[in-house]
């Protein structure tokens, strides 16, 4: 049976104790900033504030989240409906978090993960409208609205159940549909809604009653900001 030569079996111990060596210079490199970095980094930090926030909340009684979007460091906007703070809130308490929903008291997270009182800061608003049947209703706003992450808020009162479904016009005359997830809103007498939109330069709403009639009103596209 051959065996290797003298000179080989040393230059292999040799290779095998330069990889041993790189590998642990690898290691005490990379491992203390990355240790540092979920143990003090922002996402960490945000993460905390947030379940402090949310256990705190829940103790007081009924309250709603603002869905926005979490900082790129904790989650990119890429993950799509994961980087939503509801379901990033979701995930961090393995809980449902209730969201946008006007009738309790607002909330939005902030971007180191505190909850706030909020309330919508509109940069736009559109007409009051009405329909006495399932139709399309064009909405022109008071101004366009810049590519961004925007929330749109109004009120509804429909005559019997129906569903509303959105899109946008973003200054091309070809609409998007307005969620980026093909949200349908089923609503019913009179009410708040509130929703988070999909990033994209807003010229034009779009409005679908699905049946009835009903009419909208106090329509506002802005950010929802901490009221202290």
């Amino acid at each position: 049976m051959p065996t290797s030569k003298p000179g080989h079996r040393i230059a292999g111990l040799i290779l095998r104790r330069d990889s041993l060596i790189a590998l642990c210079t690898v290691f005490l490199v990379t491992v203390p900033p990355m240790s540092y970095r979920w143990t003090h980094g922002g996402n960490v930090r945000y993460v905390r504030n947030l379940r402090a926030g949310i256990t705190e909340l829940d103790r007081k009684g009924p309250w709603s989240l603002y869905t926005t979007y979490a900082p790129a460091e904790v989650v990119h906007a890429s993950a799509g409906h994961y980087s939503l703070t509801p379901e990033v809130a979701r995930l961090v308490t393995d809980r449902r978090v209730t969201a946008d929903d006007p009738s309790k008291p607002m909330y939005v997270a902030t971007m180191e993960g505190e909850l706030k009182p909020a309330t919508l800061q509109p940069v736009a608003m559109a007409p009051d409208v009405c329909s006495d049947g399932p139709r399309k209703l064009l909405l022109e706003l008071s101004q366009p609205m810049p590519v961004g992450y925007w929330n749109l808020q109004l009120h509804y009162d429909v005559s019997a159940p129906t569903v509303l479904q959105f899109a946008v016009d973003p200054g091309n005359g070809r609409p998007l549909e307005a969620t980026g997830n093909f949200r349908k809103f089923p609503v019913s007498g009179s009410g708040e809604l509130t929703f988070a939109l999909r990033k994209t330069a807003i010229h034009t709403l779009r409005l679908e009653l699905a049946t009835g009639s009903g009419c909208v009103s106090d329509v506002r596209i802005g950010q929802p900001v901490p009221t202290r």
